[in-house]
């Protein structure tokens, strides 16, 4: 999102276990399925790898959340004719999150496709394919080879996601990438159907996954004709080439650079309250960088003149841009960049010539 990411090396292997959770549903949906149908021979069947099918057999025997996910099944080919083309009608519609970046996308179903019960069963089936089968193992190796024993499992895909995009920062903050947890970015309790759908799964840091910020919350706007339209999205349409962190009257403000991206600006800062935590981030790294300064003058590493000041600070600033300071370079910046300026480069030297340094300021939760 504010780091560039590309789908994961594991991209091919998800793939082909959201084509297999659709195989399946599609199958259920079928106008003259019964209940009767659902054999282990039958769900076996569905792939034409063994191996697959085997995994397939074990997986409908498996409860989820304590309910048995046979039981989903058979609901769903219970289900009438009218609303299993409900069913596969939504499966389609939300299924290419892709085309919903195009100039002109289809219609989003932004309503689930039934009423409970029945479409918990639906949730409940679906959303195993992530829980059950990425906690334990698909049945597909990363590059979507069924396999019995090297299955695609969370854990695999964060790491293979850490080393290809962003392996000591959250993408979303830019802060520490501390206690990752894989967001749906479109939330799975509202569209199962993408539990494992590559460009849907996010690793991102637990206070960005936390409900103060991103959690489970909706990345579209359910009353437009599209909703997508005024929405990042961490692999359509990022955010890292279209804001700005802009620092005035002592807080952070989260800018767009071009108009054209304000409201989406504007929906990203309120899902992830960027503008708040960065501001308290800002306030961290000030009093680091005046408390490292301090030190260095008191012990005559630099001189406590304004030629001393600007020339350690431009050295900071050298020190960012080579990267050797991962987390939030651009705030960093932000606190050099401002200090050079004339006025608060004397501000500076008087506040750290004629007394201690600022308390250090951490952030808030």
């Amino acid at each position: 999102m504010l780091i560039p990411v590309r789908p994961s090396s594991c991209a091919t292997g998800l793939i082909a276990s959201k084509e297999l959770q659709a195989t399946l549903v599609i199958w259920l949906c079928a106008h003259d399925r019964i209940v009767a149908d659902l054999t282990d021979n039958n769900v076996h069947a569905l792939h034409a790898d063994p191996i697959v099918g085997d995994w397939l057999v074990r997986f409908v025997h498996r409860t989820q959340d304590g309910t048995s996910i046979k039981s989903s099944c058979e609901i769903l080919a219970n289900l009438s004719v009218e609303n299993k083309d409900l069913v596969i009608g939504w499966l389609r519609d939300s299924g290419n999150v892709t085309s919903q970046f195009d100039a002109a996308p289809p219609v989003w179903p932004v309503n689930a496709p039934l009423e409970s019960p029945a479409w918990n069963s639906l949730r409940t089936l679906l959303i195993a394919f992530y829980e059950i089968g990425l906690g334990e193992g698909l049945p597909f190796n990363p590059a979507g080879q069924p396999t019995r024993t090297e299955g695609l499992k969370r854990d695999r895909f964060v790491a293979a996601f850490k080393s290809e995009s962003a392996e000591w920062v959250c993408v979303l903050c830019q802060g520490p990438a501390d206690g990752l947890q894989v967001d749906h970015w479109i939330a799975k309790a509202y569209f199962p159907n993408l539990s494992v759908a590559p460009d849907n799964l996010l690793p991102i840091c637990s206070d960005c996954n936390s409900s103060a910020y991103k959690g489970h919350k909706l990345v579209l706007s359910p009353g437009q004709a599209q909703p997508f339209l005024e929405w990042f999205h961490p692999y359509h349409r990022p955010a890292h080439d279209k804001l700005r962190p802009n620092y005035r009257d002592g807080k952070v403000r989260v800018e767009p650079l071009s108009a054209e991206y304000a409201p989406h600006v504007r929906n990203l800062d309120g899902l992830l309250k960027l503008s708040a935590r960065w501001s308290n981030y800002h306030r961290m790294y000030y009093g680091d960088y005046q408390r490292e300064l301090a030190d260095k003058i008191r012990r005559g590493r630099v001189a406590g003149t304004l030629d001393g000041l600007r020339e350690e600070l431009r050295e900071y600033l050298t020190q960012i841009n080579i990267g050797t300071r991962k987390y939030h370079p651009f705030l960093q910046k932000l606190v050099v960049e401002s200090a050079l300026e004339p006025e608060r480069l004397e501000a500076w030297l008087v506040e750290l010539t004629g007394g201690e340094a600022a308390e250090r300021t951490r952030p808030s939760a």
